[in-house]
């Protein structure tokens, strides 16, 4: 009796949790929808102040003030992705070799600027949902690219190793860039965390991957070390095949 008291307490807490977390979802949305408008006005004042021929030299402090509206419009965007980002259905077996070829594709702008050298091992057909998946894959390998060493060419390293008997796949994605403190390897997939190398970024990008492979009943974490690279493994149940 005590045992069934018990349970029916934590599935209360379960419950009560998921509606805080919807209330948090839908407040960060509203309030990202809602501060798009003022944004939207500076901006349109900003760029009728830069077309005047009467600043005397100070066009600069109008163009700082278009970067931050950039800059906001990015977070913004970036937010209404995150509070997504766990809302989504899955769909039965997905092809992560698949998946790994539309992230590629998505990004043939960056990778023929880059020219990364890929390795790939065999990847599994794992339960969840195509879209969400693609973006975990963009995320990782953008970060491999964009956070690269100016003296090598970039290498990244792609593998997965099942264990049928939990049911799992634990895909690594391992590259040969910066790297970052490893003191700071679970505060990576914070939200809003950004690496402190100069680069451009919202900060947004592992915590919307975190969150996804949470959603879809996994976890993910980072191995790193500075100037030596970083190695990104997350896992995912594997899809069941009903013969």
């Amino acid at each position: 009796m005590v045992d069934r008291i018990t349970d029916v307490k934590e599935l209360l807490e379960v419950e009560r949790l998921r509606e805080s977390n919807r209330d948090l979802e839908q407040t960060l949305y509203t309030v990202g929808h809602d501060l798009q408008e003022p944004l939207r006005a500076i901006r349109g004042f900003a760029t009728m102040l830069s077309r005047c021929e009467e600043l005397n030299g100070s066009s600069k402090f109008v163009d700082e003030i278009l970067d931050g509206c950039d800059r906001m419009q990015r977070r913004f965007s970036a937010l209404r992705e995150f509070t997504h980002a766990g809302r989504f259905e899955f769909n039965g077996p997905v092809s992560l070799e698949q998946v790994f070829m539309d992230a590629l594709n998505a990004l043939q702008h960056v990778v023929a600027q880059v020219d990364p050298r890929i390795e790939k091992a065999p990847l599994p057909l794992v339960r969840g949902a195509r879209e969400p998946l693609i973006s975990v894959f963009q995320n990782l390998l953008s970060n491999a690219m964009k956070y690269r060493r100016p003296d090598e060419r970039v290498e990244i390293h792609i593998s997965a190793r099942n264990t049928p008997d939990r049911g799992l796949t634990m895909v690594t994605i391992e590259d040969n860039g910066l790297g970052f403190n490893p003191e700071h390897e679970e505060r990576v997939f914070e939200f809003g965390t950004r690496f402190a190398n100069g680069q451009s970024g919202d900060g947004m990008g592992l915590a919307i991957t975190k969150r996804i492979i949470e959603r879809l009943g996994g976890s993910i974490w980072a191995k790193t070390s500075l100037g030596e690279g970083t190695k990104f493994s997350f896992t995912l149940p594997l899809a069941r095949i009903h013969s």
